[in-house]
């Protein structure tokens, strides 16, 4: 796992036994040059406790990690991409997949199809803007779905991230419900999980979504399972 690893690398290296580096996230350089200019865009300050606070020390901790593994397990081609754009070698980064829990967000029964009632979409996450929520609010506030759907908000929101979407939170179409501990309950409920992150690795809550029946509307970089037009809808990030 990143930033725990580089004494048992080392040691797997030595010893002759292959390694195998999680990456949850994209490239931590990208990551982090990433979602320092979408919080300077919004005038939201990013905190040194901000888990895409990224120092000298940890970037540098992070890349003598990568140096001595023997592969990057990268969970998405979004993943997968960064680390080739800075030069990675493709046989060096290898693909998996993550999952969902059952038990926690059991598969719904045959949906029919609700016939013209209003539009339910969902975002679930972490309220920041790396996750691209201001990006999902400006869209919905444009469209046509706001004057009868609903767009529901389940998370906390980072300090300054709040006050920055002040005027589109405002609207009536919003739900803002904070920290959702069962959010299989709300997914269930809606027809959208929609999840603008600008980066991510493979984000969970995109399987969640699926098992719970929504349709995934998401960006390029949110590493989801799902194919444009066929089991999603996939925007370039920042759209």
């Amino acid at each position: 796992w990143p930033e725990s690893s580089l004494r048992t690398l080392r040691a797997a290296r030595r010893l002759g036994i292959a390694s195998f580096l999680e990456r949850p996230n994209a490239h931590t350089g990208f990551a982090a040059e990433t979602v320092r200019r979408e919080h300077e865009r919004l005038g939201v300050p990013l905190r040194r406790t901000h888990s895409h606070f990224v120092s000298t020390r940890r970037l540098r901790l992070e890349e003598a990690e990568y140096a001595l593994a023997d592969r990057l397990l990268c969970p998405s081609d979004f993943v997968r991409r960064t680390f080739l754009e800075r030069g990675f070698p493709a046989d060096r980064l290898a693909r998996h997949q993550y999952g969902f829990d059952p038990e926690a967000f059991p598969v719904p029964g045959n949906r029919t199809h609700r016939g013209p009632e209003p539009l339910e979409v969902v975002f679930v996450g972490r309220c920041e803007p790396r996750k691209g929520l201001h990006y999902a609010l400006r869209a919905w506030v444009a469209s046509g779905a706001s004057a009868s759907g609903r767009f529901h908000i389940c998370g906390d929101f980072v300090p300054g991230y709040r006050e920055a979407l002040s005027s589109l939170l405002a609207h009536p179409s919003i739900v803002d419900h904070g920290y959702v501990a069962d959010v299989a309950r709300v997914m269930r409920t809606c027809d959208v999980l929609i999840l603008p992150s600008v980066e991510e690795g493979s984000a969970l809550v995109t399987y969640e979504g699926r098992a719970c029946g929504c349709v995934l509307v998401v960006s390029d970089a949110t590493g989801a399972p799902c194919v444009h037009m066929e089991t999603g809808l996939v925007h370039r990030a920042g759209d």
